[in-house]
């Protein structure tokens, strides 16, 4: 199990920027775009042992499938912020409650763009200021609006063809309904980032989460957020 801490992004660099054009130049299908941003993640992250790995997950995808990298983790362990610094804007709505109640799934496109996916499979095209209206358990409760997921669009981000970032509900609110939701998408999962957050311990949740992924991916990290909130001689009391 890989794990990695995170703090407030900071600007890529040059080089970075240069894998990330690289990446979003690939066409649909075009699985090295999606080796090169995951090369890029690791290296921004400093996540050592996933890359000699990410050739593996390249060969998993089929020429025409997006691979899910999917952000699992207990509620207000900083998923959508995760997901905001690896887009590089602020596009996952965050709030100080338990936010996320509906999949959001984020690809890039020509243009931006969101969809709103009913469970009864219709679909409505949203601003991408008007996801929160619909994902959120603030302005949807208990998912009472009936949506499936949100699909986004992006023409600007760090995202390359053939890769999609899944934001999904936290596990272990009073919301039974976001731990179901999060769960129900397990088997789709080609890789995950775990967050954890630096300001709560190692819960007997986030192990069984841990435990629930293993039939699914071998490809799990663990994300240490919220780095920046400890004081500096507690990150290593925190990372052991």
């Amino acid at each position: 199990m890989n794990q990695v801490k995170t703090r407030s992004p900071a600007p890529p660099a040059t080089a970075d920027e240069a894998h990330e054009r690289d990446a979003r130049a690939t066409g649909p299908g075009d699985n090295h775009g999606i080796l090169v941003l995951l090369e890029g993640i690791c290296r921004r992250f400093s996540i050592t042992s996933l890359g000699a790995r990410i050739s593996e997950i390249q060969e998993n995808a089929t020429e025409n499938d997006h691979v899910d990298v999917v952000v699992l983790g207990r509620f207000k362990s900083g998923k959508s912020s995760l997901l905001n610094a690896l887009l590089g804007r602020d596009v996952l709505p965050i709030d100080v409650l338990p936010s996320t109640a509906v999949v959001t799934r984020v690809v890039a496109g020509r243009r931006d763009r969101a969809c709103v996916v009913g469970e009864d499979g219709t679909a409505a095209d949203i601003d991408l200021g008007e996801i929160r209206r619909y994902v959120t358990e603030r302005e949807n409760p208990d998912n009472a609006k009936g949506v499936a997921r949100v699909d986004v669009e992006l023409a600007k981000s760090r995202i390359p063809a053939g890769l999609r970032l899944v934001d999904t509900p936290g596990v272990g609110s009073l919301h039974r309904h976001n731990t179901d939701v999060a769960e129900r998408w397990l088997p789709r999962v080609g890789a995950a980032l775990v967050a954890i957050s630096a300001d709560q311990p190692l819960s007997e949740q986030d192990v069984a989460l841990l435990e629930e992924l293993r039939p699914f991916t071998p490809f799990a990290t663990i994300v240490l957020t919220k780095v920046d909130l400890l004081e500096p001689d507690q990150v290593g009391t925190v990372e052991a």
